[in-house]
């Protein structure tokens, strides 16, 4: 165990305590110097968050500041992987589902379906408004 300063490849410097045996700690100190530090890796994030938000006119999340950025988080990926394909959807049930999703503000909604899938999504809003 030791601590380490680390130069980041976005030019941050940061010290940081890596443990395991000798070589290990080399490869893991490499593999750090070729990424970015936390902090640009969270305004990437917070980036990206944004862009899906704006493509797909999300609604704005409401929540404290670390609820926020989780849901903001478990909401890009689900847009991202299926965005284009419910923004395509041409039959009216579809249509529906993606208005529901889009005007989804509370990140505890988000946040406790964070490991759901798109079709557990969509059979939970059939049997709760979907289906009305």
């Amino acid at each position: 165990m030791a601590k380490y300063e680390i130069t980041y490849a976005c030019g941050h410097v940061e010290d940081v305590q890596i443990y395991g045996k000798a070589a290990d700690r080399e490869r893991e100190i490499a593999h750090r110097e070729r990424g970015i530090c936390k902090e640009c890796w969270k305004a990437e994030q917070a980036q990206a968050a944004q862009e899906t938000a704006k493509t797909f006119d999300l609604a704005q999340l409401e929540g404290s500041e670390k609820q926020v950025a989780w849901a903001n988080d478990i909401r890009t990926k689900l847009f991202d992987k299926y965005g284009d394909q419910l923004k395509a959807a041409t039959d009216e049930k579809t249509k529906n589902f993606m208005k529901f999703l889009v005007g989804q503000s509370s990140a505890k909604y988000w946040i406790d379906r964070r490991d759901a899938t798109l079709r557990q999504l969509a059979q939970e809003w059939l049997k709760n408004e979907g289906g009305k």
